[in-house]
């Protein structure tokens, strides 16, 4: 059903993820496996994509300039469970602790030559809205846009150097926000 939610679970913990604008979308379709599309009588239309690893990817298909730059998720979250969005633009669902329950990576969008577009996440708490500035000027259309959901993210950034004092070889490992909010 075109309105039903997407249903994430993991480690026991379920979320349903409602897909963008659902009011103007026809019955899924799947077209490969593990991939459904919902066209729209709107000048967009979604997929979902979901791979083996757990994570899913849903894409928005932008036909032209007429169609919104707003995508909301409306997410079912666990209670006292909120979104958060990252210094680097990624964002996480989190537990009523904190705890990360699922990541999403950072945004991107392209027009149909692979040009990236202007895209970022905002949130209420509740939902994570993806913003695509595709009506400008030079953008060939269609347009994809692409949060992916994933189980986990990169915990740490790790820089290795060479000490030049006494030669040896170091390695600082730096958590990323992502990784410290899914480790808490």
């Amino acid at each position: 059903m075109p309105g039903a939610p997407v249903v994430l679970e993991s480690d026991g913990v379920e979320l349903e993820i409602t897909l963008p604008k659902v009011e103007n979308a026809q019955q899924g379709k799947q077209v490969a496996n593990g991939v459904v599309a919902y066209a729209s009588e709107s000048s967009f239309a979604n997929t979902v994509q979901a791979n083996e690893d757990g994570s899913v990817r849903m894409t928005t298909i932008i036909d032209d300039p007429s169609a919104p730059t707003e995508y909301e998720y409306e997410v079912t979250l666990p209670e006292g469970g909120y979104i958060e969005i990252f210094e680097d633009g990624d964002a996480a669902v989190l537990d009523n602790e904190g705890k990360g329950v699922r990541y999403i990576d950072v945004p991107w969008a392209k027009d149909a030559e692979g040009k990236e577009l202007k895209t970022w996440f905002t949130t209420d708490g509740l939902t994570l809205t993806q913003h695509v500035e595709h009506n400008v000027e030079g953008v060939v259309y269609p347009v994809t846009a692409d949060p992916w959901w994933t189980r986990r993210c990169n915990d740490y950034v790790v820089y290795s150097f060479e000490d030049t004092w006494n030669y040896q070889q170091r390695i600082n490992a730096v958590p990323t926000a992502c990784g410290e909010a899914m480790a808490r």
